[in-house]
């Protein structure tokens, strides 16, 4: 007579929640946590469509202003205080005589930009960007690859990467020599 008859397949959930001696507090949180898992589902699965949608928009992003960065016609570049180059554009290897930037960047183990600079005038450039970090229309002459020259104007600005490394990002016009003469 007071035997307690279970199915057969029953689970240990249903033989615990058909047990009337157990707390009730334990069965509402076996409730509850069924309850915050599937919320945090819901959350995860949310999460994830949002991230997916977020990739999205970069990868677009990323292709609009790559094409920005490839079609200007300034050299665009970015370098480190050594003057080794991180990035650059194609009108950059231009300004340096090179066809395209492949060619400019494969022909030049580790690129540094302060062979093609007279160092007197990498030190100034250098020196502006320390105390003002930024410079505007600083010129120079360029030595390019078939042996000569091309003067420039540099914008450029230093920054700090999230590792506190300097980072000197900017861009350099070439200028027409007859652009350069002054009536005097």
């Amino acid at each position: 007579m007071g035997t307690n008859h279970r199915p057969a397949g029953s689970s240990k959930i249903e033989q615990k929640k058909a047990n009337p001696s157990e707390p009730p507090e334990t069965r509402k949180s076996e409730k509850f946590n069924i309850e915050e898992l599937e919320a945090a589902n819901q959350q995860l699965v949310r999460y994830a469509d949002d991230l997916t949608q977020t990739i999205l928009e970069l990868r677009v992003a990323e292709k609009k202003y790559r094409r920005i960065f490839d079609n200007a016609l300034d050299g665009i570049f970015q370098c480190d205080p050594d003057g080794r180059l991180l990035s650059a554009n194609p009108a950059l290897a231009g300004i340096f005589g090179y066809e395209t930037l492949e060619g400019f960047m494969s022909e030049l183990d580790n690129v540094r930009l302060t062979p093609f600079i007279d160092f007197e005038c990498w030190l100034e450039l250098c020196r502006g960007l320390a105390e003002h970090s930024q410079t505007r229309g600083f010129e120079c002459d360029l030595h390019r690859s078939n042996g000569g020259f091309a003067h420039v104007s540099v914008n450029a600005r230093a920054g700090r990467e999230a590792d506190g490394n300097i980072l000197m990002s900017g861009q350099g016009k070439y200028i027409e020599l007859a652009s350069t003469i002054y009536n005097g």
